[in-house]
């Protein structure tokens, strides 16, 4: 501890930089996850372009982790072999109409769907974590048991896909946001 040296100051410099909080870019992690999304084991070979692990994503969008695994989340991606991926619209709809005839040939209610059997019943259909995720994006945990976690499903027009009962005549619909039509055999009246 001796003696502290002297330093002679050649300029000063009164520029300034500040720090701010700014909001993540998830459209770009949007766009990057929409370059590979999965559309079913079957394409799963024909899938072309660069997959993105966590590591990747959290270097090339600027978020933090948390916002980062938030945003993930947000759009219903899945982590498949180490590589985020979201699911292609086309399919995660084929994948809710079925979710939706096995609500009608189980005699579910759509109030009350069990989860684990959907995954089950559906697993030679389609993956579980597909089913899953369908169910957990348009639904909303209502009851879980020691074995069985039951999912009531959402309706609204915020959902990416719409899916609607008609009470009297248990016809299921599924269709992308903004389509208008009807079922056969249905008046458009009830939708």
């Amino acid at each position: 501890n001796g003696p502290l040296p002297s330093r002679s100051v050649a300029s000063t410099n009164f520029v300034y930089y500040e720090l701010k909080l700014c909001r993540a870019k998830l459209d770009k992690m949007r766009s990057l996850l929409h370059r590979t999304g999965y559309n079913g084991e079957e394409n799963e070979e024909e899938a072309k372009g660069e997959k993105m692990a966590m590591e990747d994503l959290l270097n090339t969008i600027q978020a933090s982790e948390e916002e980062l695994k938030a945003g993930l989340d947000e759009v219903g991606a899945v982590e498949l072999n180490g590589f985020w991926r979201v699911i292609e619209h086309e399919y995660k709809t084929s994948a809710m109409s079925r979710i939706l005839t096995l609500l009608e040939e189980m005699s579910w209610s759509w109030k009350r769907v069990p989860l684990i059997e959907s995954c089950h019943t559906l697993a030679e259909l389609q993956p579980r974590f597909v089913t899953e995720l369908c169910l957990r994006m348009y639904g909303t945990q209502v009851e879980e048991s020691q074995k069985e976690v039951y999912v009531g499903l959402n309706e609204g027009e915020d959902q990416q896909v719409l899916w609607r009962v008609h009470p009297q005549q248990h016809c299921w619909q599924v269709q992308p946001c903004g389509v208008q039509g009807s079922v056969a055999g249905l008046s458009p009246d009830w939708y």
